[in-house]
């Protein structure tokens, strides 16, 4: 896999909620936190560095990504727009599906990076999602789209806004108490 002009190897490793690894095979469904491990080049490199992160990410359990020296400072950077990179392809397609099986249209829908929100809605319809959701199990993304394009319907949280949520996400509150409970993971940049 290649991150802009990086290569990037997958491998497994599981970990548990705080980081510790299970030694079990946990898939995103269940949201567990996974690692990321930047680590040097297979053909050891001198200008390839090595560090390790742990964050959620999609489909795998551990990823390394192989960065180069002359990139040290750009670093974060890299990994960040990778993220949005995989946020744009992942999420947007599935606003585009949930808002037709919901017969609702949006003006537009962005990938974004506010720092305390998942999802919005704006008063011209549309709607803009966090690029740091990527790094969360699928049934919380389907969760904050349907919650945002629900506000295209209603704009308050009033009963019928949850009734309808709830209608196109049958995972609502299992959902909800994910973020409760890992939001913060999230927010963390890398």
């Amino acid at each position: 896999m290649v991150v802009g002009d990086l290569d990037v190897c997958v491998s497994h490793q599981p970990l548990d909620v705080s980081g510790r690894h299970t030694g079990l095979d946990q898939t995103r469904e269940e949201g567990r936190p996974q690692a990321m491990k930047v680590n040097r080049s297979p053909r050891f490199i001198p200008e390839w560095e090595t560090r390790t992160l742990t964050v959620p990410l999609e489909g795998v359990n551990r990823r390394e990504v192989l960065i180069p020296r002359t990139q040290n400072t750009k670093r974060k950077e890299v990994l960040r727009d990778w993220y949005i990179a995989k946020a744009k392809e992942k999420i947007l397609p599935r606003v585009r599906r949930q808002a037709k099986e919901l017969g609702v249209e949006f003006g537009a829908t962005k990938i974004v990076d506010p720092r305390y929100r998942w999802g919005s809605c704006t008063v011209k319809d549309n709607v803009n999602f966090n690029w740091r959701l990527i790094k969360a199990p699928m049934l919380v993304i389907d969760y904050v789209i349907a919650h945002e394009l629900t506000h295209l319907i209603e704009s308050n949280h009033t009963p019928r806004f949850w009734s309808i949520v709830r209608s196109q996400t049958a995972t609502m509150e299992k959902a909800k108490n994910w973020l409760k409970e890992n939001g913060q993971i999230l927010e963390a940049d890398i």
